[in-house]
């Protein structure tokens, strides 16, 4: 089959834009004002490139702002300096956003388009989930509480094992913080001296795809 409109262009494996704070993105593009601009999203991972754009997502326009980040970013991120500016029209959705695919891209005036690229998060994280609390494994008395700062994770399950080797494990799910970004689940006596894992649903960007994994406690 041969296409009459070209090829796809840009590269959503490649996370060339940065998501900085809730409602700030860099990304090294030129264009300017010339160009027309969107954040394209997807809870699921369906993101495609096509010759006409992206498919299967959800946008929000973005609008450019300069062609080179001024003292209120620069100080912060000098390694950017080259990097144009961009804000993000609607930050309502943000926390959903953060928890699967993210993509941004460029189009003509007539809709054609230019470029596009996956987008790195931690600054827009770090703003939007701040926490300095406990993590890892506490003991109120005999009572353990686990807690785990996972902001982009769908969902975190407990898996707690009798035994080191134990091919069995109790699953419990564990609750979700909108405010600080952490899973936490509150045990009792008995879970002293038990070995446990997390199975954690959350998107790969290495792979694209909303991916399930069994890991250790990172605190």
């Amino acid at each position: 089959t041969i296409s009459t409109t070209g090829a796809p262009v840009g590269n959503l494996t490649k996370q060339r834009a940065i998501w900085i704070s809730k409602d700030t993105l860099l990304w090294k593009i030129s264009g300017g004002s010339g160009l027309k601009y969107a954040l394209v999203y997807s809870p699921d991972a369906a993101l495609e490139l096509s010759p006409e754009g992206i498919n299967n997502g959800s946008e929000i326009p973005l609008t450019f702002v300069s062609d080179k980040p001024g003292v209120d970013i620069l100080p912060s991120y000098p390694h950017l300096r080259d990097y144009a500016v961009f804000k993000v029209t609607d930050t309502t959705k943000l926390a959903d956003i953060l928890k699967g695919q993210i993509s941004v891209i460029a189009l003509s005036q007539s809709g054609k388009a230019v470029d596009a690229t996956g987008v790195q998060i931690p600054g827009a994280l770090d703003e939007l989930y701040p926490y300095d609390g406990p993590l890892g494994v506490t003991f109120d008395g005999a009572i353990p509480t686990l807690r785990v700062w996972a902001p982009t994770a769908q969902a975190v399950t407990l898996f707690m094992y009798d035994t080191e080797k134990a091919s069995y494990a109790n699953k419990t799910p564990m609750q979700w913080d909108g405010t600080t970004g952490v899973w936490s689940l509150t045990g009792d006596e008995s879970w002293n001296g038990k070995y446990y894992l997390y199975e954690v649903k959350v998107f790969a960007p290495s792979t694209g795809k909303i991916e399930t994994n069994l890991v250790t406690d990172p605190y």
